[in-house]
């Protein structure tokens, strides 16, 4: 219970925020940096 935490929210703002969640994401320079390096445990 000391983990959980209660967010109220109205039932159009939550389901933005769920349509959010579920969109994928937007091309952008940070995610294609991201996308493109190398794995930590694949680093020789």
């Amino acid at each position: 219970m000391l983990g959980q935490t209660v967010i109220r929210a109205t039932p159009d703002a939550y389901a933005t925020f769920l349509a959010r969640l579920d969109a994928p994401p937007q091309p952008n320079e940070h995610l294609h940096k991201i996308m493109q390096s190398t794995l930590p445990w694949k680093v020789k």
